[in-house]
């Protein structure tokens, strides 16, 4: 389990804020021991949180779906094959079959 993922499940938001600062909310939860564990880390957290800024930047989609009574509703895809499915799945009124 890498740095962020147990910060996170530690009840930590992490954000990454510039090139070399995190915030941490609730930060005033951190622990001591937490505390030193975010300052030993702190590189691979930054670039952990670099890499999944760079994946959401990569690609923002928004497919409009409908509900079982036709309200069109946006959900934002996750990646292409998230789009298409839903997409697939979600044909609008006018097109379903």
């Amino acid at each position: 389990m890498n740095a962020l993922t147990k910060i996170r499940n530690a009840g930590f938001e992490l954000t990454l804020l510039n090139e070399n600062s995190i915030q941490i909310i609730p930060s005033s939860k951190l622990s001591d021991q937490q505390r030193e564990f975010l300052r030993q880390n702190k590189s691979e957290l930054i670039a952990d949180l670099r890499a999944e800024k760079a994946v959401n930047d990569v690609f923002h989609k928004v497919v409009t779906c409908y509900t079982p009574l036709g309200n069109p509703i946006d959900i934002m895809a996750n990646d292409a094959d998230h789009a298409e499915f839903l997409q697939k799945m979600n044909p609008s009124l006018g097109n379903a079959t």
